[in-house]
């Protein structure tokens, strides 16, 4: 009868592990949230998101890099930047930055709309003699996105909270849109 029960609960596990596997990214969670980066308030330097259905956290290959994400102040409110830089096998060099134009007033929910949000990718193959290609999305007229502000500190120059939005690029005549899912960022304003 042990030989039995044991076979089941093993039996079970391999059922579960493997129905885990085909979960969409919406039902996994890593630190607590979509994007794998925690839900903190204190001013990290962190940002996280779901890019086109991909985890996208903010971070640099180089140990010499200071901030991956944080705050900045410009005449119009704030601007809140997150760098991912990859380093592939073949040594191409991809930096994909987003950014966020704010204006906090305090904790609140608004829409991102045109020009407020992007999201910006720079590969430099090795041997290109330094040549890159740059590609940035813009949120466009007629769409938007959501921004919520969960800490706005301005004394202690924190600033926490979660977007998403889908932007366009045109090149050539020819429209491509990428999503921007579960975004989460907790900066220090520099």
């Amino acid at each position: 009868m042990r030989t039995i029960c044991v076979f089941l609960g093993l039996l079970g596990m391999f059922f579960l592990t493997a129905c885990s596997q085909n979960l969409s990214l919406d039902d996994r969670e890593e630190n607590g949230t979509v994007s794998g980066v925690p839900a903190t308030r204190t001013g990290e330097g962190t940002m996280g998101a779901v890019v086109d259905g991909k985890r996208w956290v903010a971070g640099f290959y180089s140990p010499l890099a200071n901030y991956a994400a944080s705050a900045s102040s410009t005449s119009a409110g704030l601007t809140v930047t997150g760098i991912r830089e990859t380093i592939l096998q073949n040594g191409t060099q991809i930096i994909e930055t987003i950014r966020l134009y704010v204006n906090p007033q305090g904790p609140g929910t608004w829409p991102i709309t045109t020009g407020a949000a992007s999201f910006n990718r720079v590969e430099t193959v090795p041997g290109s003699n330094g040549s890159s290609t740059n590609t940035t999305f813009l949120v466009p007229d007629g769409q938007s996105g959501t921004l919520t502000i969960t800490r706005y500190d301005p004394q202690l120059k924190i600033l926490s909270g979660s977007f998403q939005f889908t932007a366009s690029h045109v090149f050539n005549g020819q429209i491509s849109t990428i999503d921007v899912d579960h975004g989460i960022f907790d900066v220090m304003i520099r």
